[in-house]
């Protein structure tokens, strides 16, 4: 989803400041209360209104990392997801999930199939 302007969200706090209820700045605006309150607590707090950057988690296994995972597939190349988490966690000491290590593998360019054939 995208951020509002700042040019709204200042016209949110100059109305505000004017003394219009949140419930109407929100009807005259079209946004939600919620996003009001989160301005004006913004405003309040840092004095500013801009939309702040999101911040995603790092990958349980990073990026410098995958050379090894790479070495460990051609390793073991007839390995299940299973097996290659066993084998991580031995050789790193940590243990990741089902979904990060099939992540991993995509992004190493080693995809692995989800079940050994029978």
């Amino acid at each position: 989803m995208k951020a509002y302007s700042e040019d709204l969200r200042e016209r949110v706090i100059g109305s505000w400041e004017k003394g219009r209820g949140q419930s109407w700045i929100a009807r005259e605006f079209g946004i939600s209360l919620g996003s009001v309150k989160r301005y004006i607590k913004r405003y309040q707090r840092t004095g500013s209104v801009a939309p702040t950057q999101q911040q995603r988690e790092k990958p349980a296994i990073r990026e410098e990392q995958l050379g090894e995972l790479q070495a460990q597939v051609d390793a073991h190349a007839d390995a299940t997801i299973e097996e290659h988490i066993e084998y991580w966690a031995v050789s790193q000491g940590r243990r990741v999930g089902r979904a990060t290590m099939c992540r991993a593998l995509k992004r190493a360019d080693r995809p692995r199939k989800k079940e050994r054939r029978r």
